[in-house]
């Protein structure tokens, strides 16, 4: 740059300031603010700063253009296309399809019907005459007549109701075939019985009831069964008297009787026993056993029926009229007169002389006092003498015992 340049800009510069001489000192010394404005956290970002933008642009080069036209005119095959990008692609047979919906065909569910045709598409509703022919094909399926509602399934010999709404509605049809299919056929049983006849066991005949006069035989001919009539029976164990509920000579009535009668009754030991007891303490009994037994006053001997059964014993009792003996003693002989008061003073017997040595005196430690015993004057203790007298009696007595045994061991 010339030199002229320069002079005429430094002119240019000092135009616009004052010399230093001219300006004025300040009038206070103190601290200067600087009229630097700092930004506040507050204010946004693009307030304080933004890039500046740029608006070059940068034109696409001759071979740029060209790998594009040739990328366009051969598609790469390692390229993924665009809509595969971020996608997996499932297979066909998880995709689901739209499934056709079942037709059903009843009374109780046709206003339902009628509102998903509205929602389905799909759906076709079979008119009366498709109807018909649909259970003309049944082989399973036997019109009645003059009857459009009930149809006979010759399987199960039984009669379908088709509703009645409509005539032959399809639905009850196929519900009931559901039901019968799963159910084995009557001929393919008959089949399986005839083969298995020879294995399978005889079947029992049913149990014939038997008359009045079967049952009344059956009842005399009962031990246990003492009286019959016509509506009651006497237990010959129990002696009751067994009445019938619902028709004559009930023998279901009298078995269930014979097993709570047979379950309480006791066993014949038992009973032998009782009787056997009674007999040994009656003091009218001489001699018994297990089939007789003597009268003490007859003297007369009683058959028994069973074992110490007494029910012979005690029919004789009551017959029996021979009086009672005499008794064999009296307390006349042994009656003792009293006597005056003073014979009858109290007397003790003389104990055994018993020699007394000089050693049982010895011996004979606690002996009571005699008449000449004078107590030994002495003072009182004091509250310590009071307190050590145990001690003292202690040592004297263990003393004297140690003395003793020294005489009687020498």
């Amino acid at each position: 740059m010339p030199l002229e340049t320069q002079s005429n800009a430094s002119s240019r510069v000092n135009k616009g300031k004052k010399p230093m001489s001219s300006m004025k000192p300040p009038s206070s010394i103190g601290v200067i603010k600087s009229e630097f404005k700092v930004p506040s956290p507050k204010q946004s970002r693009d307030d304080t700063f933004k890039p500046p933008s740029s608006s070059h642009a940068r034109q696409s080069s001759s071979a740029s253009l060209s790998r594009a036209a040739n990328d366009a005119a051969e598609p790469s095959t390692n390229r993924k296309p665009p809509s595969s990008i971020g996608r997996v692609a499932k297979p066909r047979s998880s995709i689901k399809q739209p499934v056709e919906r079942e037709e059903y065909e009843s009374d109780g569910d046709d206003n339902a019907s009628v509102a998903e045709s509205f929602i389905s598409l799909n759906r076709v509703r079979r008119s009366e005459a498709e109807r018909t022919e649909y259970f003309k094909n049944q082989p399973e399926c036997q019109f009645i007549e003059d009857d459009s509602h009930h149809v006979k399934c010759t399987r199960c010999r039984k009669v379908v109701s088709l509703g009645s709404q409509r005539p032959f509605t399809v639905r009850p049809w196929e519900k009931h075939r559901e039901k019968c299919d799963q159910q084995v056929p009557s001929s393919m049983l008959n089949e399986q019985s005839d083969t298995d006849q020879p294995t399978s066991p005889t079947t029992k005949p049913k149990r014939k009831l038997k008359t009045a006069e079967e049952r009344k035989l059956l009842l005399e001919t009962d031990p246990r069964a003492q009286t019959v009539r016509e509506n009651e029976t006497l237990c010959k164990r129990c002696q009751k008297w067994i009445k019938c509920t619902t028709q004559t000579y009930s023998l279901f009535v009298w078995n269930k009787h014979q097993l709570i009668c047979s379950d309480t009754s006791p066993s014949n030991r038992v009973a032998a026993a009782g009787g056997r007891i009674r007999l040994v303490n009656d003091p009218q009994v001489k001699d018994c056993g297990p089939r007789h037994v003597d009268c003490k006053f007859c003297e007369t001997t009683i058959p028994l029926e069973g074992d110490y059964d007494p029910t012979n014993w005690i029919t004789h009792q009551r017959t029996c009229t021979a009086p009672l003996p005499p008794p064999s003693a009296t307390s006349e002989s042994t009656l003792v007169a009293p006597s005056d008061g003073g014979e009858m003073r109290g007397v003790k017997r003389p104990l055994e002389d018993l020699e007394e040595t000089a050693a049982d005196d010895i011996l004979r430690l606690n002996r009571p006092r005699k008449s000449s015993y004078k107590p030994e004057d002495k003072e009182a203790p004091s509250a310590l003498g009071w307190f050590l007298m145990p001690f003292k009696a202690f040592a004297r007595g263990f003393k004297e015992s140690i003395d003793n045994m020294s005489a009687s061991g020498s």
